[in-house]
C-alpha cells in the first residue's frame, strides 16, 4: 500500500481516494495475478522489469515525476562485534 499512496500523491497531490480490492503481498503473486491481463497493480519498475521485457506484463503510465526511495543504514559506535 505505501508504493501506491506514495505514487498518488506525488501524481495527483492527495491520497487515493479508492481502497484495493485485493492486496496481495507477495511480489510474485501478484506479477501472476496481473500476467493475465485481469488486473493492475501499482509496483515499482525495478521489481517487475524481467517480465516487462518478456511482455508478460505492461507499463500504462509511469507517471510525472520519479519516486525514489532514500535507505538509511546506520550501526552501533560501541557493541558491534569485529
Amino acid at each position: 500500500m505505501e508504493h501506491l499512496r506514495r505514487f498518488w500523491n506525488q501524481n495527483f497531490g492527495k491520497r487515493p481516494d479508492f481502497k484495493p480490492n485485493y492486496i496481495v503481498p507477495n511480489l510474485s503473486s501478484i506479477i501472476r495475478c496481473i500476467s493475465g491481463g485481469k488486473g493492475v497493480a501499482v509496483i515499482p519498475d525495478f521489481l517487475s522489469k524481467k517480465e516487462l521485457g518478456s511482455g508478460s506484463i505492461e507499463l500504462l503510465w509511469e507517471g510525472h515525476s520519479i519516486i525514489e526511495n532514500t535507505l538509511y543504514f546506520g550501526m552501533r559506535k560501541k557493541n558491534y562485534l569485529c
